[in-house]
Parts: C-alpha cells; sequence; structure tokens
C-alpha cells in the first residue's frame, strides 16, 4: 500500500455510544499550568471520521483503547481503516499509555490549542519498520462538541488530526480577539489577527514615484488627510501634506477580507477613499504570509490604475 497525501476538509461524521467498564478508565483530564483539559465526555461518546469517498475510516476513542483490533492486532486508541479496490487494511495509529499522553498548552490571543503526540502506533512498512506517528491537535471552538477541521497522512506514516470543540476550552478561557479586527475563514481553518497593530502606522515609499508617502493604520482611522479622519492615505514626503486618502475603517465586516489558500494570502478592497477626477477610489491591501517578516514589511505600495491604488504588506500575522 503506497501512502499519499490525504487531505480531507469536509466528513461524514458519525456519533457512536461506546460501553465503558465502569471501572476501567477515569484518567481523561489533564492540568497544565492550572490550566485543565477535561476529555471525559468522550470516554462514552467515540469519534468516526469517514471520507466522502469511502476509502478512509478513522475511528477514535480518547482516553481508551476502545476501538476493535485489526486483524491479528489488538485494541487500540486511534483505527485508520483503508477499503480500496477491493483490498482492505487496517493500522492501529496509537495506543493509550497513559503515561506517555501529556499535552502541550497553547494560547494564543485568537486560539486555545491542546496538542497530542504519539509514536507507537503500528511499524510503518520500511527497513526498520519504525511505528506509525500521530499527532492530534484539539481547538477550543465554544460552539460544538466537537467537528473535525483536518485530517492529513503524510509521508513515513506521519497523520495529523485537528479537532475543533468546546470540550478544549479551559475553565478560564482566554478573551477573544478584538472581533473587529480579526477574521476567519468560513472553516476556521484560517485566521488573520491584527489587532497587535491598531497603534500602528505602517508606511512605504511609493513604488511609482519617490515623492510620495503611503500611510496605513489597521483597523483604526489614525490618520488625518485634510481634516478627515482616515485609515491610509497618500503623503508628500518632503512636506508631509495629504495629498488623497486611500480608505476609511468602518469595522470589521464592512469591506471583510477574502482569503486564498494557494497565494496564503488576505485580500482587503476598499471602496471609500477619496474620488479622483470623478472616479471612484480603490484600494487593495494584500496580506501575504510570510513567517520571517515578523509583524509586516512592505514590498510594494503605489498607484497601478488611475485611481487604483495597492499595498502588498508581508508578514507572520498571515500564516495562522
Amino acid at each position: 500500500f503506497t501512502h499519499t497525501q490525504v487531505n480531507m476538509l469536509f466528513f461524514s461524521l458519525c456519533f457512536c455510544i461506546v460501553l465503558v467498564v465502569t471501572n476501567a478508565f477515569n484518567h481523561c483530564s489533564w492540568s497544565v499550568d492550572g490550566t485543565v483539559l477535561d476529555l471525559s465526555y468522550f470516554l462514552e461518546n467515540d469519534i468516526t471520521i469517514k471520507s466522502d469517498d469511502g476509502v478512509y475510516c478513522y475511528k477514535y476513542t480518547p482516553c481508551q483503547n476502545g476501538t476493535l483490533p485489526c486483524p491479528g492486532g489488538t485494541y487500540g486508541m486511534v483505527t485508520q481503516e483503508v477499503t480500496k479496490d477491493f483490498e482492505e487494511w487496517c493500522y492501529k495509529l496509537a495506543y493509550w499509555d497513559q503515561g506517555i499522553t501529556a499535552p502541550k498548552h497553547t494560547v494564543l490571543p485568537w486560539q486555545e490549542t491542546w496538542t497530542f503526540a504519539y509514536d507507537n502506533g503500528d511499524g510503518c512498512p520500511g527497513p526498520e519498520d519504525a511505528p506509525r506517528n500521530l499527532t492530534i491537535q484539539w481547538i477550543c471552538r465554544p460552539d460544538v462538541d466537537y467537528q473535525i477541521q483536518f485530517i492529513s497522512e503524510g509521508e513515513q506514516c506521519m497523520y495529523s488530526i485537528v479537532i475543533g470543540s468546546k470540550h478544549a476550552c479551559s475553565a478560564t478561557p482566554t478573551p477573544p480577539p478584538a472581533r473587529d479586527c480579526f477574521w476567519q475563514t468560513p472553516d476556521s481553518s484560517h485566521a488573520l489577527n491584527l489587532t497587535l497593530l491598531k497603534d500602528t502606522v505602517i508606511s512605504n515609499v511609493a513604488d511609482d514615484n519617490n515623492q510620495l508617502l503611503y500611510r496605513y493604520t489597521p483597523c483604526d482611522n489614525a490618520l488625518k488627510c485634510n481634516q478627515t479622519e482616515v485609515m491610509a492615505d497618500v503623503s508628500n514626503l518632503a512636506s508631509g501634506d495629504c495629498v488623497t486618502y486611500l480608505a476609511k475603517w468602518q469595522g470589521g465586516q464592512v469591506y471583510a477580507p477574502t482569503y486564498s489558500d494557494q497565494y496564503q494570502t488576505w485580500q482587503f478592497v476598499y471602496l471609500n477613499g477619496e474620488t479622483c477626477d470623478g472616479l471612484q477610489s480603490t484600494t487593495q491591501i494584500l496580506w501575504v504570509c510570510d513567517p520571517m517578516a515578523g509583524q509586516f514589511k512592505v514590498t510594494k505600495s503605489g498607484r497601478i490604475a488611475p485611481c487604483v491604488y495597492e499595498v502588498v504588506i508581508q508578514s507572520k500575522f498571515a500564516c495562522d
């Protein structure tokens, strides 16, 4: 069987009740720096994930070896079943072992995550028959019991499962980011949070005219252009006088961005800038993922057509 990358963003989810021996398992919670993850709900509710094409089926019983054995094997915690071309394969991706399951807890301004890493699955075909590796991430999603957000099989038997769940939200959850400066894709797989830049003026000399300076204050009308409070403008570099304004901030849901997974880019298009020669102003601001760029690095700014402007910014914030 040749392992290939499997990315399944849409699943047929099955909700199953599992009978559990009453005194078998009662250790399904962890405390990290005083913050608690409690998955005991899943001691009586397992997780089954099927691909739409029916080829792959994953079964996961958190905190217990509750999945049925593969032929000739034993009970496990996570099982992958593959049915293809009238043939079937079955692998245990991880076994429950309380001594090796302490999670890593990560709290970001916009997301809380618990990460489990297992390296005790069935052997991967190869010279060393190394065990399969599985990473399971539980992400705080207050609105659902659980929802599979991502599952993949990579090279060398490396697997990953991402689950959103209200059970991954700690008792004292992190305050949500300012919603007017935070955006997510519809499936919550990508986010752009510019809250930390609300008090920042991002500026760059125009590519097409070194006498002009483009200025931009994300999520805020912190600039003044001829007595008008604006979010982005163009000023004369020598005198400091405003030449024209490009956009006004009207809240996060007005001119909300779109996201391109192919280019890892967030695109804002503003149509509320100052008119020029009777034309409606259009300003495009692109936030491009670059983990090495820090908070922001302007790579392009200028006028690309009559009354049409563009600013391109590379940033680690566009990579979430």
